[in-house]
């Protein structure tokens, strides 16, 4: 796993948000969220946006 990988990991388990979560707010399929997360391709800068908005969406609903 990457690091970028490692780190969005950490925050779904920290927050326990699931990778379906993440993936359904994101519109993407949800093995994408598990390459992300086992580091089988490599996050570009607009991914990493794109999950942080995500997670901020997510995590203002659990709120």
């Amino acid at each position: 796993m990457g690091k970028a990988g490692e780190a969005l990991q950490q925050v779904l388990e920290t927050d326990r948000i699931r990778q379906n979560q993440l993936a359904v707010i994101m519109e993407t399929r949800h093995s994408n969220v598990g390459r992300w997360l086992r580091g089988q391709v490599d996050l570009t800068g607009n991914t990493i946006v794109e999950i942080v908005q995500a997670l901020r969406k997510t995590l203002s609903n659990h709120g």
